[in-house]
């Protein structure tokens, strides 16, 4: 126990405990413990240890948006810089940019502001002094997520260089702390691709309207024809 493997501090009622964890006994039963200035030497079992034995991260609050869908009141998403806002207006969810969309399927947005409301951390790169903002790509990120909520609370999160073989993008808060971790690469693209749904779907609305006076104004244009047509006739009968 001179050279513990492990060494866990933990505070209880202002009483600091350090147990520390040393090697697997001869039939490899449980491994031995001892709490610091306690001659007790423990054995705790194998289940126990890998309880204990967890990487910080399994502790750490992983979650970025403490939040329900009906407590925003905008969101904004920005690629390829281009900004595409939407924003809750009367009761209901429109499209503000790049285009103004005041009746898009509102099912849509709410999935969309569901899913960036899930994002969650992968992982943290706070103890690796390598990952930079700047080489994270984070100094101008690719992409950007801003969401408001009811109280005007501001949350951005800056998206930044995709983490090779990892399936993740760097990511962090613009809040005061910066620590930079990964997020779900696909989670992030499947938003882009919502997006990108909901402008397609007004212009696919808007190229349906077109369409449609067009036919309406061949139709009244053949009807105004035909009734000039008429006339001619009638005068030529007279």
């Amino acid at each position: 126990m001179d050279k513990p493997k492990i060494i866990y501090k933990v505070w209880i009622s202002d009483k600091l405990l350090i147990l520390k964890l040393g090697n697997q006994n001869p039939d490899h039963s449980g491994y031995y413990a001892k709490f610091e200035n306690q001659p007790e030497v423990l054995l705790i079992e194998p289940v126990a240890e890998s309880a204990i034995d967890k990487e910080l991260f399994y502790f750490r609050n992983k979650e970025l948006f403490s939040l329900n869908v009906d407590d925003l009141i905008s969101c904004e998403v920005n690629f390829n810089n281009k900004d595409y806002l939407f924003k809750y207006i009367d009761d209901k969810w429109v499209m503000e940019l790049p285009v103004k969309f005041d009746n898009p399927q509102e099912i849509d947005i709410k999935n969309l502001i569901g899913q960036i409301i899930d994002i969650n951390i992968k992982k943290f790169f706070d103890s690796d002094m390598k990952i930079s903002a700047a080489n994270a790509g984070l100094i101008s990120p690719l992409k950007i997520i801003k969401i408001i909520d009811k109280e005007n609370k501001v949350y951005i999160l800056n998206i930044g260089k995709e983490i090779k073989d990892e399936f993740q993008y760097y990511a962090k808060l613009e809040d005061p702390q910066g620590l930079i971790f990964a997020v779900d690469k696909d989670i992030i693209d499947d938003v882009i691709q919502d997006v990108q749904k909901i402008e397609e779907e007004k212009f696919k609305l808007d190229e349906d309207k077109k369409q449609e006076d067009r036919a309406r104004e061949k139709e009244q244009g053949k009807v105004e024809e035909d009734d000039a047509s008429s006339n001619k006739e009638e005068q030529q009968m007279h």
